[in-house]
């Protein structure tokens, strides 16, 4: 299987793995591009991408997410198989302790590059949605939040 990158930036940092048994590849954030909100900020990676047919890829946070204090805004970032404009990653910062005058809380962008975010390819599944009048029973039913392993 074949993932086509194209570079856009000579700062672009191709993604790689850690090793051959892990799942993502890291993707480095080279340029900010824009302030979102007080806390919330964009940036850019540089490069583009063509999953092979039937795949598509997701941005999700690393693990090493956790000592910065931001999380990714979108939780995951699906990309269509179709999109082939600069993976952006938008970050936005938890808690920041600080406060303005009004109130509102603010964070200061990360300083590029940073790698807290990884690339991941999947397997697109088609799939037609059907309409029915009733689903079967199960022994959970509606039990929401909170309910499994709950009788």
């Amino acid at each position: 299987m074949e993932l086509k990158i194209k570079i856009h930036d000579k700062d672009s940092i191709i993604p790689e793995k850690a090793g051959d048994n892990e799942v993502g590849y890291d993707l480095t954030a080279i340029s900010f591009v824009k302030k979102l909100s007080p806390v919330t900020f964009m940036y850019d990676t540089g490069i583009s991408v063509k999953p092979p047919d039937g795949y598509y890829t997701e941005i999700i946070p690393r693990s090493s997410i956790v000592k910065s204090g931001f999380i990714l805004a979108n939780s995951i970032g699906i990309i269509d198989p179709t999109y082939r404009g600069t993976l952006k990653i938008v970050l936005h910062k938890v808690d920041t302790g600080k406060k303005e005058s009004n109130n509102q809380l603010s964070a200061r962008p990360l300083t590029v590059p940073f790698t807290l975010c990884q690339l991941v390819v999947r397997k697109m599944e088609k799939v037609k949605i059907t309409v029915v009048d009733s689903l079967d029973d199960t022994y959970r039913g509606d039990g929401g939040f909170g309910s499994t392993n709950k009788k």
